[in-house]
């Protein structure tokens, strides 16, 4: 195998493992962590790190003292 190939062949490694820890799948009631990106009255809206933000109902945060930029 030449050089090439195998840089080829390392780079795709690389770029798998790469794709594989940016593209979870996430199930419906899984707990994951997240960045709140917006507190509204109803919701509170968390960056999970996917494609689609997370949605909670704020009354899960009753209990808490939260603001925007908070790992949750």
């Amino acid at each position: 195998m030449s050089n090439e190939a195998v840089a080829g062949a390392t780079i795709n490694a690389e770029l798998d493992a790469l794709i594989d820890s940016k593209f979870r799948e996430f199930k419906e009631g899984s707990i994951v962590n997240g960045t709140i990106l917006d507190i509204r009255p109803q919701v509170v809206i968390i960056d999970v790190g996917y494609k689609s933000e997370g949605v909670i109902p704020s009354s899960e945060f009753e209990d808490d003292e939260i603001e925007e930029g908070d790992e949750v």
